[in-house]
């Protein structure tokens, strides 16, 4: 398999000689962005040049990918603010790629976004056995929330402003789910793991702008209903999302960069090809 995929380089390496191979870098591929992905082949690694092309970017409002212990939005402007959380692998494995929340006091603070009637949030989330119920992304108009979370049996539970309810659907502590939580005029939707769990048929009001909370709720002021557990790459839209786009979130490859010898010479091979 090693002999092979050298082979397959070299083959590239005289198409780029030739010229036969486009001179332009039409997927933006650097070393440090998402459009590089790496599949172990024995000890040999191949780069996936076609990246995240599937993961959906309109109405992408922001993005919250926790790298290196940042709560930078690396789609806009609306950084968020880290009250705590620490630094911890993803659920590739990859260290430095996520958020651990204690269950104490840790959250991730978000003022920067405007009102929205329609909205659809993406993202990863482990939980740990904890007594209370934990919120695990949550928003306060000062009059009532909106959120999810999860409650003191495992179960999810929505707030939606208007109204809400708990989910059949129980979580298994110390297991990732990916979770879309999706607002429009008329319902309020939930997916796990990219089926449908749960929905609510009421005009939710949207979200406000008074600001959100990941891993807790500013509406309990008192009692901040922290989670204990692990977030990761959250994404906020400004409108609903279709069947498609939530399949192709859930099947988000890793994005972890490897730098061996053998990826880092690799990689400059094929990146003065597509220079």
């Amino acid at each position: 398999m090693k002999t092979l995929c050298n082979s397959i380089l070299t083959f590239i390496l005289v198409l780029a000689a030739s010229g036969s191979l486009a001179q332009t870098n039409k997927a933006g591929i650097t070393p440090e962005n998402e459009g590089v992905k790496y599949k172990s082949i024995s000890n040999f690694h191949m780069v996936n040049m076609l990246g995240n092309r599937d993961i959906p970017t309109d109405g992408l409002l922001a993005y919250y990918p926790f790298k290196n212990g940042s709560a930078e939005d690396h789609w806009g402007s609306n950084d968020g603010t880290n009250h705590g959380a620490s630094s911890t692998e993803d659920r590739f494995g990859c260290d430095d790629y996520a958020f651990y929340f204690d269950g104490d006091h840790d959250y991730v603070s978000i003022f920067n976004l405007h009102s929205y009637s329609v909205f659809s949030v993406s993202l990863w989330v482990l939980h740990e056995d904890q007594e209370l119920a934990c919120y695990i992304i949550s928003g306060d108009d000062g009059n009532t929330d909106r959120g999810i979370g999860i409650g003191h049996i495992d179960e999810i539970f929505v707030h939606t402003g208007l109204g809400g309810g708990t989910t059949e659907y129980v979580v298994q502590p110390g297991e990732w789910i990916h979770v879309v939580l999706q607002f429009t005029p008329d319902d309020v939707i939930v997916h796990v793991d990219g089926s449908e769990i749960w929905s609510f048929g009421a005009a939710a009001g949207g979200w406000q702008e008074s600001g959100w909370d990941i891993g807790s709720s500013p509406f309990m002021s008192h009692d901040r209903y922290n989670l204990k557990g692990k977030i990761d790459d959250v994404r906020i839209y400004d409108r609903p999302l279709i069947d498609e786009e939530i399949q192709a979130l859930y099947n988000e490859p890793c994005d972890c960069y490897d730098p061996s010898p053998t990826t880092l010479s690799t990689w400059g091979a094929i990146k003065s090809v597509y220079r």
